[in-house]
């Protein structure tokens, strides 16, 4: 018997229904899609050529006569991030079926006005929120979060038109333009205080009106824009409902989606929205089921890697009502409350997912919020979950709210993990194991039951778990990861960002930046842009540990560990053999005289690296902010040292200065570190004392 029908069993003796409620289509279990390490060629794009691209499109008013320089440090300046983008390993380089699938619909509704624009390209990003856009190249970037609201072609097509329309009508420029001569800046009496919010609407409902016409020229029916308007609606409720003192959602950039359908259902009652030739699917129905389905467990995962805890378990909840018999689904419910509350012990005696939701009340003529007062089976789901009144009505687990099984979180997470443990299900074993951190016995035994299986994910850290050398498993050793060495050349007060090709940039680089732990007997080194091409679930990760460094981790109860709130960052560190990663973001601004020309500019940005840093008699200034994550058994788990911008030597080359400014910070930040350890250790003390 499988696992997913052991699974479907278990459910069914829990939640005391039918065996016809649970048993259905068997699911696999998998936590994500395992991505490729090396980056494929056609991601590895030039600036160069993605500048020469976005700047030639530019219209020629705009271009050649009135603000020419302005116009090209848009282009180079959308280049680079595109460029970014592209090596960050962030958009999915290895999902061509899926891809294809999308480019397939674009071709459908694409205008012939851009039919000659050679870069106008579907591609997905490894993101859980809900969002698309497009960029100066044409390029159009689709969240995989988007899939979880959209529900048919028609929509998918719908949201693909509204942001070809922006690219033809050149919003992005002209926004650009537009707030560089000055027209969003208040004026007398700041009566431009809104005039980049009503141009950005403005833009927005155009789109729309152009991309509903397109929409219906490429054979969809109009409604597929009315659902994706539906599905924004929704979020713009359920976000209300998370702030405590929003009451209406600001028109700052878009106009609210209630003002947007009411244009939208004026123009299809104009048109003849519903003839036979118009479909919601042209391209394949049983590919987009399909890969809607397979971009599920990618939501969860990009949400849960991106500390969305709380939307992790919203989401992976509501798939888990339409297929309560998925363990991947189960797996991500556990694991999302588990990490949540270990941030914040006190959420656990809270009512399941409505208790981060408030409510309006109204007392004595005065309107305020309160949190919500019942739990989530004493009312309808939609606000919490972003359902559609389709949804509602199709739900397979509508037995939660015909028979109560939990009410606050702590009830949830043992509901869940007894299903799961009835089908002994590894992986949420070691979420439970994890829970118990502060028990040892309790979790040594879940532990030794995770191991007992042969195919889990993180044996060698259980292993270190079970026998309590976690910290004692890793080296002494701190990787010094140089993440960023940013680069600026001011003429004037106009910054413009230096950003050699990766591939000449990375040797020059080392070179300078690799001395300046010499003489640190602990440290190792690491140029992090170097993992882009060919290690990049190793990039991602060290992406996702540097952002975790730079925030601040509001943990409300036991000590937090970095190695209970996510494996895999533990796993890092035994690959690399250390127990410290410390991120060193660099900045060196080069500061020369005004220069309004597009000639001035083409020549700053083909100043490379080295030629940059090697020269002398120029005003230059520098400054480094370090951040680590630590895994040791006394001392704290996370370090910040920030290091002030210095007027650098105007005789001394720029790469010999760097090498000593950047060893005097790391000494800095060792003694900070040293000085944390010990009130930490002092602190412990007393508090062993009492």
């Amino acid at each position: 018997m499988s696992k997913t029908t052991l699974l479907r069993l278990a459910l069914a003796f829990l939640l005391g229904g039918s065996l016809s409620q649970t048993l259905g289509a068997q699911a696999v279990f998998h936590f994500g899609r395992s991505n490729q390490d090396t980056l494929p060629e056609r991601f590895r794009v030039s600036t160069e050529a993605l500048r020469e691209h976005i700047y030639q499109r530019i219209p020629d008013h705009l271009r050649n006569e009135a603000y020419p320089r302005s116009t090209f440090r848009f282009a180079d300046q959308a280049s680079i991030q595109l460029s970014y983008l592209f090596s960050s390993g962030e958009v999915y380089s290895d999902w061509s079926s899926f891809e294809d699938y999308l480019n397939q619909i674009l071709q459908r509704v694409l205008p012939e006005e851009l039919a000659q624009d050679s870069l106008i390209r579907v591609y997905l990003v490894k993101n859980g929120r809900f969002n698309a856009y497009v960029t100066p190249s044409g390029m159009i970037f689709l969240h995989i979060g988007l899939f979880d609201q959209v529900s048919d072609e028609a929509t998918l097509a719908g949201i693909l038109c509204h942001e070809l329309a922006h690219h033809h009508l050149h919003h992005s420029i002209e926004a650009y333009v537009k707030r560089e001569r000055g027209d969003f800046r208040p004026g007398f009496l700041l009566a431009n205080k809104g005039a980049y919010s009503d141009y950005s609407i403005q833009s927005e409902l155009d789109a729309d009106a152009l991309s509903a016409r397109w929409l219906a020229r490429g054979g969809y029916r109009l409604e597929g824009l009315t659902k994706a308007f539906e599905a924004m609606e929704r979020w713009e409720k359920n976000y209300l409902a998370r702030s405590k003192k929003k009451w209406v959602l600001e028109e700052y950039t878009h106009p609210r989606s209630e003002r947007r359908l009411e244009q939208l259902h004026s123009y299809i009652k104009d048109q003849d929205a519903t003839a036979a030739d118009l479909r919601y699917f042209q391209v394949s129905q049983a590919d987009f089921e399909r890969f809607r389905e397979e971009a599920k467990s990618e939501i969860l995962q990009s949400l849960l890697h991106d500390f969305q805890y709380g939307r992790c378990t919203e989401k992976a909840f509501k798939y888990h009502l339409f297929e309560s018999g998925n363990p991947s689904y189960l797996y991500y419910l556990i694991e999302s409350i588990r990490r949540r509350f270990y941030l914040n012990q006190d959420l656990w005696r809270k009512k399941f997912i409505v208790h981060r939701y408030y409510e309006a009340v109204l007392t004595n003529n005065k309107q305020y919020k309160k949190p919500v007062e019942q739990h989530l089976f004493e009312q309808s789901p939609n606000l919490y979950l972003e359902l559609s009144s389709e949804e509602e009505a199709s739900m397979e687990a509508k037995f939660y709210w015909e028979d109560l099984k939990f009410i606050t979180n702590e009830q949830a997470f043992v509901f869940f993990k007894q299903i799961a443990e009835l089908v002994n299900e590894p992986e949420c074993i070691l979420s439970d194991a994890l829970s118990m951190s502060f028990q040892a016995e309790v979790r040594n035994q879940l532990l030794r039951q995770y191991l007992a299986n042969d195919n889990i994910r993180y044996r060698a850290y259980a292993e270190c778990l079970l026998r309590d050398s976690i910290e004692a498993s890793l080296p002494a050793q701190t990787l010094s990861v140089f993440s960023d060495f940013y680069v600026t050349i001011r003429q004037g007060k106009e910054e413009i960002m230096i950003r050699e090709e990766q591939n000449r940039a990375a040797p020059y680089l080392e070179q300078v930046l690799q001395p300046a732990i010499e003489g640190f007997d602990e440290r190792r080194y690491l140029y992090l842009p170097a993992l882009q091409h060919y290690q990049s679930a190793d990039y991602q990760l060290f992406q996702e540990l540097q952002y975790l460094s730079f925030r601040t981790l509001y943990a409300k109860g036991d000590e937090t560990k970095i190695h209970i709130l996510d494996p895999r960052f533990w796993e890092l560190m035994h690959q690399y053999g250390v127990n410290e990663m410390e991120f060193i973001n660099c900045s060196y601004f080069d500061s020369r005289k005004a220069d309004s020309s597009v000639e001035g500019y083409r020549a700053a940005i083909e100043i490379d690296y080295q030629s940059l840093l090697s020269e002398v008699k120029r005003h230059r200034y520098f400054d480094s902010y370090i951040t680590s994550i630590r895994e040791v058994a006394e001392g704290v788990s996370k370090v910040k040292s920030s290091g002030a911008e210095i007027k650098l030597s105007y005789r001394v080359p720029g790469e010999e200065q760097v090498v000593e400014l950047l060893r005097s910070n790391l000494a800095l930040k060792d003694q900070k570190t040293e000085e944390m350890d010990v009130r930490y250790r002092n602190a412990k003390r007393e508090a062993q004392k009492k």
